[in-house]
């Protein structure tokens, strides 16, 4: 008898590929790249609706499976290379999956990344696989704080999904590819502020404690009736929103003047791993909404101010935008 064992996460691994039409079934010798993850919360969810029949006996009479829901997402440390492709979605760049080369720079637009996933999971050394098909990037965060690696999330929602056995992976067979291995990012060595300016590109001195970026594409699944699927028949883009969250030093009140003024602010920083590759981000029609003012929440604490910012449209840079720069 073999020694019992249930399944542990570190059986897990989640793959993304391209996913050209979600309609046809996967491909039997179909290419997927691994996905650097932390945590995953990828999910098949399934919605019964339960009858409201009266009947005699004061029971439940039956219910019926109604609704299915692909959605979650994985939880990351940043790393150059691994975030391309997740980073080409968030903004629906016409670059497309795949397509970023070098030196070059995105920014948002509306050509919507269209992917699969993989989940696979080892059991006793029997692989299990969930699927999810047509699924777009949702959102995407990255966080940077002191004395941390840079993390984020991103989540995505679909249109399909299946549970398949350990043939369906060899008939093709199908190839799981490791993920890119470059160097971890941290919010000490790998972030550089590169300018945090008003509108007048005059410096506002600030000292950042932590740092979160937010690109949310506000999606929302379209349901039918009539189909013969459960899951939704489309995904619809709402509209694109960047969202800057801090914690700074105090040391002035020029960012509630720029808040009570109404006034443009400028943010350019840039993350470089050890190899010297890097992504620099533009927002240069950013708007304080909120947290200007610092608060003493208790004795011996650091005094710090919470600023929100919403990023706009800028006619040059548009609401946000992305120079990849690969180091030879």
């Amino acid at each position: 008898m073999a020694c019992p064992a249930f399944g542990s996460t570190s059986e897990v691994a989640l793959f993304y590929a391209v996913d050209a039409d979600p309609s046809l079934p996967v491909p039997a010798t179909q290419a997927w790249t691994a996905v650097r993850m932390t945590g995953e919360s990828m999910d098949l969810n399934i919605t019964s609706t339960t009858s409201e029949e009266i009947t005699p006996t004061r029971s439940f009479s039956d219910s019926l499976i109604t609704q299915g829901e692909v959605s979650g997402g994985f939880s990351f440390e940043a790393s150059f290379a691994f975030l391309d492709d997740f980073l080409v979605g968030a903004l629906q760049s016409s670059e497309g999956v795949g397509g970023w080369a070098t030196a070059e720079t995105i920014t948002n637009e509306s050509t919507k990344a269209c992917l699969m996933f993989c989940k696979r999971i080892n059991i006793g050394g029997v692989y299990h696989y969930y699927v999810f098909r047509g699924c777009q990037v949702s959102s995407l965060s990255l966080k940077m704080e002191p004395g941390a690696l840079v993390t984020g999330d991103c989540s995505v929602m679909g249109v399909g999904g299946s549970v398949e056995d350990a043939a369906w992976a060899t008939t093709g067979p199908m190839v799981f590819n490791d993920a890119p291995t470059n160097p971890l990012m941290s919010g000490v060595d790998s972030l550089t502020i590169n300018y945090f300016t008003d509108a007048n590109d005059v410096p506002l001195n600030a000292t950042f404690q932590s740092l979160t970026v937010t690109f949310d594409n506000q999606l929302r699944q379209q349901f039918q009736v009539g189909g013969s699927s459960i899951y939704a028949a489309g995904t619809a883009s709402g509209r694109f929103m960047c969202n800057v969250e801090s914690t700074q030093y105090y040391d002035s009140h020029n960012i509630y003047d720029e808040l009570v003024s109404d006034s443009i602010v400028k943010l350019q920083f840039t993350l470089e791993d050890s190899a010297s590759d890097s992504y620099q981000f533009t927002l240069n029609k950013l708007k304080v909404q909120s947290g200007a003012v610092p608060l003493a929440g208790g004795p011996d604490q650091d005094l710090l101010i919470s600023p929100s910012m919403q990023a706009f449209q800028d006619g040059t840079t548009g609401t946000v935008s992305i120079l990849k720069t690969d180091t030879p």
